[in-house]
Formats: C-alpha cells, structure tokens, sequence
C-alpha cells in the first residue's frame, strides 16, 4: 500500500495511519511512547508502515486481527506477542479513531459528516450477540420486526413503509461487504459469526446504493482472509429458556495462508438450534417455534501484483422455523389457537469476487455477485375460506419466493488529495422473482384447492453515480453527489379460482436522477458540524393478486387497489455534529433531521388476506438521534443512544382508507438504550470481562388505521453477559430478557385472522446461556 505520512505528534501520525491504511488503531498513554512520530513514505505493508511510524519511539504495535491494531509500550525483555484469536482478550486501549468505508471509500468515523455508528466484532463477542435483531438497540432509530428469524424487515429512522413484506423493495439496503443482500425479501438473518465490524448509515443513500436505500444501510463487514498467519477458532454453546426448550451453537473459523503474504483461505461454519417456547393448544404441540440455523462463509484473497488484490467467496445459510412465535386466542401470553402448523424457510446462497487496486488516476474496486434468495412461509388460512367459496373449516395459504440477482459495480476513488476528491462508479443488476401463492383446504373436502397464483418479474438496473469534495478552505468542506439511472420492470401473472383464471402481462421503465449536497465545517480537529439534503427513491410496480373477481383501479380514479402502484420519492434534510473531549474518554454524536416522503409505498393485506402494495399517501418525520461514548476510567465504557421523532402520515391518498394524520406502523416514537463494557486483567493473562445492555422501545402501531389490536412497543429489554477469558480460550455465560418481560413486539401473525383476533408477539422468555471458545 502507498503511505505519505509526516512526522508529526503520534496520535496524529497513527490516525493519519488508520485511514491510509483502512485500519482502526489502538492505544494507552502515548506519552509513554515518545512525542513525536517517524515520517513514512512509500509502499509498504500495513504492519511495516506502522513499524516504520513508532521505530525509535518506545513503543510497539501488535496485531489484534486484518484490520486492527494495538499500540502498547515494548517489553523490557524480548517476547513473541500472542496473536489474539475468537477467544483472545478485548484490547481495552482507546481506539484513536475507526476507519469505516460505508462511504465507498476509507474515512475515519469521526470525521465523516454522516450520521454513522458503528459496532466491532469484538463487541459482539463479549455481548454474545449474533443476529441483526439482537444489535438492532445498540444503534440508535434501528428497528427490526419481530415476525420471526428469518421474516422481518429493518427500518431506520422511523422510516417505515409498513409491518408486512410483499412486493415493495426494502426502505433500508443491507449489505454483506459491499453487495446487497436483499431485494424485497425480508432480512436472511445471516449469523453474525467472524465479523469485522457492523456499519449503519442513516438517511437516503441513493447517490451511491441506489433503489432500497431511502432510509440508511446496514452493512455487515466480514473477516477476510489474512495472508500472513494461521488461525483457527471453534465455539460450543447452550441455553435455557424458561419455559420453553433449550438451545444449542456450535461455529468454527479456520484462517490458512496457502503463499504466505500472497494468498490465503479463510473459512466459516455454523449451525445453530433455538428452541421454542410458544404452545400450540389446538394442536397439542409445546414449544412449537423451533429454529435451526445452518450456514457458513469461504474466501481466497490473494494479491495479484504488488497494488492489486483480488478476493473469491461464497456465503450460504439456511433457516428453517417448525412454527410461527406469535399467540393469539385468549389463552396465555406464549399461547396460540391456530388449526395448522405454520413452518417458514429462508434459504440464501452468495458467490461474489472483486478486484482492488491502485491505478494511475486513483483506486478502483470491481465486484460481482450472484444472489439466489428463497423464502417460503405458510400461515392458517381457515378464517378466510369462506371468502373463497369453501365451507372447509381448515386451510392454509402457502407463499413461496424465489430472487436471483446478478450484480456487477465498478468503484473509481481518488487519491486523498489536499482539497479536491471525487469517486466514480457505474452499477448494472438483474433481477428475477418468482411468486407463488397458494390457498388449500386440508380437511378432505373436495375443494382443495381454492385459489393459485403464478408471477414473475423482471427488473433491470443500469447506473452511474459520482462525488466530488472539495475543501473551499482548510475547514470547510462542500460534497455535491449524484446518481443517474435507468429501471425497467416486466411482470407476468397467471390467476386461478375455481376453473377460472386471469393473466396479465406489463412493462415499466424509469429514468431518473437522485442529488445529494453535504456542507461540513471541521471547527476543530475533534469537533464537526455538517448539514445534508439528500434523495431517496423506489420503482413503480403492479399489483396482481387478488380473487379472479378482484378489480383493479386506474391510477387515482378508484378505491385501492390499484393495478399500478405510483413510485415514492423522499428528501431528507439533515443538521448534525461530532465532537470527542478529554483525549476522546467522551465522544458525542447529535442529529436533527426532517424527512418529506411523497406517495408512500406500502405493503397492504385486502379483505380476503392476499397481499396487494398501496401508495398510501405523504409522509413526514422529525426528530433528533444522538449517541454518547464515555471512557469512565482503563476499565469502564458506558455508550448511550436515543432517538426522539414523530414519523406521521400528513396526508391521506383520496383512494386508501387510512385514519388521518396516522403514525407510521411498526416504529415507535421514542427508543433509548445504555450499553455497559468492564474489563480487568484478574491475573496475568487471564481478563474478566462484564456487558451489560438495557433497552427502551416505545408505544406504536401496526398498521395505518390504527385499530386498538394493532397497538404495540412501550417496553424494556435487557442482556447481561459476563466472561473470562485469556490468548487462547473464553467462557461466556449470558442472560437474555433477566425479568422475563412479556412485552409486545410485534402485533401480527396471520393475516386472515389480523385485526379480528388479537395478535401479539412477547419477548423471548428469560434465557441463560453459556458458551465456551478455544483458539488455535
């Protein structure tokens, strides 16, 4: 890698460092280190270049993994640092500064005027947290449903289009590195196992990630193969669920360097089972909601020529759900009365590769994927049969989805420059879905079959997107932003209903331009100021499903639904500052943000429970989100996040029947939480380490008419963990909800009964859990 740093005091000089080489840097007092730093200049590797910095200084760096390091003073006697693996101590130096790259480009945490948070896989090691839905508080205006692993959808922001999924694309991308994971299907739910960090961007992100980003990114930034060293890792795990059954882990990651400093393989494996704690009365059947998690990850990385790297992988997972985790009925809180199980499947496969390296004009990076998503769910259909023509008293709705995506991007960076940088890219996917629906007596009767649907759509993708920054004096900054694209969409759909069918056949094509302007002021070299004003975008659709006698409405002529769904567009308009003091022991983050969100998509149940996507009306939100990170003392770090808005819809569509001036569904206005970290060396070699995490989720609503079965939230979550752990082993015991709380999550399980029959999804019970890792 090229380096050009200066000598200059050495906490600049290892800052400076960690964005160059897109690494976050860790350290105690550096005024036991000496006052200033060696000048680096030239191509090294990363290790090198820091050994370059602190030589003649009294202090050393020591790898923590491929893209950390800590900066601690050199022993007095000659010893071989132990490389920390899965079961190695947290470093509990503070970390200068965090290189993240959610901007499509290396840029230091602190000076990105973005609102962006961030939580190393460290982290999510001594909390013992290994799912999105599980991070989701420690980040503030995240929310995650809780229809069960594998079906919920993420929002940001109070940006929420709806609680159900169907055919409208995501409001929040998620990404694994820097491909897209989802489409219009729910959250994989991907293990979070052998993970770099975890990056969520607020606000419209539709000059670089395009359709689906209206809200933020999420991005999961894996592990990737180290070039230089051997490691391996293996974790066995249980816990207890009160009243319900047990649980069970086990994750191995194996890292080999096959030409050392040239190329490398690193591999993960896991399963997972998550016992279930919710009864089927009718059926009999105790702790129904059993989930098995099955999946893994392998990558090559291998350097090609001294400025070019390349890197293979593929990401395979599979989920599958005995039942549905909602009770309804009048029965206990962990109780259901339905007449059939209700299993779901997520199955999702990855292959992807990219090419990075340095060129004449700047750092290009290409990548490709190939995406294959399935999601199957069945629900209890007997309450709706009738509408159907059948006096079967049992019957089920089976939904089967079927994504494949091909993705191909380009990412041209500049060099850092002293006051002009730009980046160039140019994106191309393809998409098909394939939609499968079915509703079936199963009682013997002779109508059993009642209604099928057979869709398919086709969407392409053609993008060119840009930034240039330019610095109008040494501390205030201008960033102007944009992406021009072309979308097309082509849908077949093949209705049938008691001998009868339907079919129809539709072509869309979009073009158009999404802006972004960002103003940042550096007032100082810890404190920022910046104001945003950005666009975010989703496509235009058609609606099809529905009973062969379903009418569909032209566009704003009928009562919804209609046969094409208009496309939304949204601005958001954002104030925010970052400022750390008392060399960075207290680190603060505020936002002010005001969002104008016109013909929301959002995804509707009609009267007979088949889907259908409604353009509901226009929406606005207000609020203020802010993050607090305190270094109490060498021992202690307290982090707090909060966000407080009124995410509401201004007004109506003449055409949907939503109550007026309604709160979006499924996000609350208010949520806080408090995240405590304790670590003490017990021994020499031996650390005790303390998490202990409490969540506020406010009061909100299900769906825009806001019936009272649809109210939700107003509760509180907690998570303890405490550990001990050396260089080669760790033991983990947590507790997960320790008051056994019993709050609604999520309002909804079955759409044919949704509205009529109180829905409530309570917390998972009380779990304990221990987990023991060993690295080798």
């Amino acid at each position: 890698m090229a380096f050009d740093i200066p000598a200059q005091p050495l906490g600049d000089a290892l800052v400076r460092f960690g964005l160059q080489a897109g690494v976050s840097v860790g350290a105690g007092d550096l005024s036991r280190c000496g006052p200033t730093s060696r000048a680096v200049a030239g191509r090294y590797r990363r290790a090198q270049a820091l050994g370059r910095l602190l030589a003649g200084s009294r202090c050393e760096a020591r790898r923590v993994d491929a893209r950390a390091f800590t900066v601690v003073p050199r022993p007095r006697t000659t010893a071989s640092a132990t490389a920390p693996g899965a079961g190695a101590p947290v470093p509990t130096d503070v970390v200068l500064d965090l290189t993240v790259t959610a901007t499509r480009r290396p840029s230091l945490l602190s000076r990105t005027p973005a609102s962006l948070s961030v939580v190393s896989g460290q982290s999510l090691i001594g909390s013992r947290i290994d799912s999105l839905q599980d991070l989701a508080p420690e980040f503030a205006g995240v929310t995650v449903t809780n229809l069960g692993p594998g079906r919920n959808k993420v929002f940001v922001r109070g940006l929420s289009d709806g609680a159900f999924t169907g055919r409208t694309q995501s409001t929040v991308g998620l990404y694994l590195d820097e491909l897209p994971i989802t489409y219009n299907t729910p959250d994989p739910d991907l293990r979070l196992v052998d993970i770099e960090r975890v990056e969520v961007l607020r606000g419209p992100q539709g000059p670089l990630y395009g359709v689906g980003s209206m809200g933020g990114i999420v991005r999961v930034v894996t592990r990737k193969p180290d070039l230089s060293r051997f490691e391996g890792r293996a974790a066995i795990g249980g816990a207890l669920t009160q009243s319900g059954a047990p649980s069970s882990s086990l994750d191995l990651m194996l890292n080999a360097p096959m030409i050392s400093g040239r190329l490398a393989i690193r591999g993960v494996a896991y399963n997972e089972i998550v016992g279930g704690y919710v009864e089927d009365v009718v059926l009999g059947v105790k702790d129904a909601n059993r989930t098995r998690r099955t999946g893994g990850r392998l990558a090559a990385s291998g350097v090609l020529a001294p400025r070019w790297e390349a890197t293979l992988g593929v990401v395979r997972q599979t989920l599958r759900s005995d039942d549905s985790q909602y009770a309804q009925g009048g029965g206990g809180p962990l109780q259901r009365n339905t007449r059939v199980r209700e299993p779901h499947e997520n199955d999702f496969t990855q292959a992807y590769a990219s090419v990075d390296g340095e060129t004449g004009i700047g750092r290009l990076r290409v990548s490709a994927a190939y995406l294959r998503h399935a999601f199957d769910a069945r629900y209890d259909a007997s309450g709706g049969l009738f509408t159907f023509g059948s006096l079967a008293r049992t019957g089920v709705f089976d939904q089967a989805n079927l994504v494949r995506q091909t993705v191909v991007e380009a990412v041209l960076t500049s060099p850092s420059g002293p006051r002009l940088q730009w980046l160039a890219g140019a994106f191309v996917s393809r998409t098909t879905e394939y939609l499968h629906l079915d509703i079936s007596a199963t009682d013997g009767s002779p109508d059993v079959g009642l209604y099928r649907e057979d869709r398919d759509d086709r969407r392409g993708e053609v993008a060119i997107y840009g930034e240039v920054s330019y610095a109008l004096t040494p501390r205030l900054n201008l960033m102007v932003g944009a992406r021009a694209f072309n979308a097309s969409l082509s849908t077949d759909s093949l209705r049938a209903q008691q001998a009868i069918t339907r079919t129809f056949a539709g072509t869309l094509e979009t073009q158009d331009i999404s802006p972004k302007v960002v103003m940042s002021w550096q007032a100082t070299p810890t404190k920022l100021f910046y104001l945003q004003a950005a666009q975010g975008y989703r496509g235009a659709g058609f609606n099809t499903t529905g009973r062969v006698n379903q009418q569909f409405s032209a566009e704003k002529t009928g009562n919804q639904p209609n046969r094409r769904y208009r496309p939304d567009t949204l601005w958001s308009y954002e104030a925010g500052a970052k400022a750390s003091f008392a060399d960075r022991r207290l680190e603060l983050r505020a936002a002010a943000f005001y969002t104008d969100w016109r013909d929301v998509q959002s995804d509707q149940f009609l009267p007979s429970g088949l889907p259908y996507t409604a353009n509901v009306g226009r929406a606005a939100n207000i609020g203020l989100e802010g993050e607090a990170a305190v270094r109490v003392d060498d021992a202690l770090n307290l982090r707090f996040s909060f966000l407080v808005n009124g995410p509401q819809l201004k007004q109506r569509d003449p055409t949907y029947p939503a109550r007026p001036n309604a709160s979006l569904p499924a996000v609350p206005r208010y949520s806080a939480s408090l995240v405590a970290d304790w670590t003490r060396e017990v021994t020499p070699g031996l650390r005790a380490v303390l998490y202990g995490r409490v969540a506020y989720v406010g009061d909100s609503i299900l769906t825009f008419q806001e019936q009272a079965a649809s109210q939700m939230g107003d509760y509180v979550t907690a998570r303890l963990a405490a550990g001990l752990e050396t260089p080669r082993w760790r033991l983990t015991a947590y507790v997960e909800n320790p008051a056994n709380a019993l709050g609604d999550t999520f309002a909804f399980g079955d759409p044919f009964t949704q509205g009529r029959v109180r829905q409530s999804t309570p917390l998972r019970p009380r779990t304990a859990g221990l987990t023991i890792a060993v690295a080798f």
